[in-house]
């Protein structure tokens, strides 16, 4: 297969929200991107919450949990998810159609968690539980 039809393949597959992230106003723009993709987490009970990941260089990392009363962290990080909104700029070194294709094929062999939307300016994908590498 083709490194193109690979690419149209993860495109016309995954879903896109025609939505951007803005640091800026960060919990607004980070609330609507994961309403969008769950509506459900607007009305269920429980408090969404957004936790910033600081050790990445360009990328905005964020972990977005739904917090159901009587759900255990471990439960709740099995529904969380992390939105990566792509560094300003960082197109320019970085092809994000290639790197959305190396993620889905890695995902597909049990090496990356699975995605579940792009949106303008970056990902959506499951949250597994870890730690950061060191060197």
């Amino acid at each position: 297969m083709s490194s193109t039809s690979m690419n149209a393949g993860v495109s016309k597959n995954l879903r896109h929200i025609p939505l951007s992230y803005n640091n800026a106003d960060s919990q607004t723009s980070a609330l609507r991107l994961v309403l969008t993709l769950f509506p459900e987490w607007e009305h269920g009970e429980g408090k969404i919450e957004f936790i910033r990941f600081t050790d990445g260089i360009t990328n905005t990392l964020l972990k977005a949990v739904k917090r159901r009363p009587g759900y255990t962290e471990e439960q709740i990080d099995n529904e969380a998810v992390l939105l990566r909104a792509y560094g300003k700029g960082t197109e320019v070194l970085i092809d994000r159609e290639k790197e959305a294709t190396s993620h889905s094929l890695l995902s597909q062999h049990k090496l990356a968690p699975t995605m579940l939307a792009r949106f303008q300016n970056g990902l959506i994908y499951k949250f597994i539980r870890g730690r950061v590498c060191t060197s």
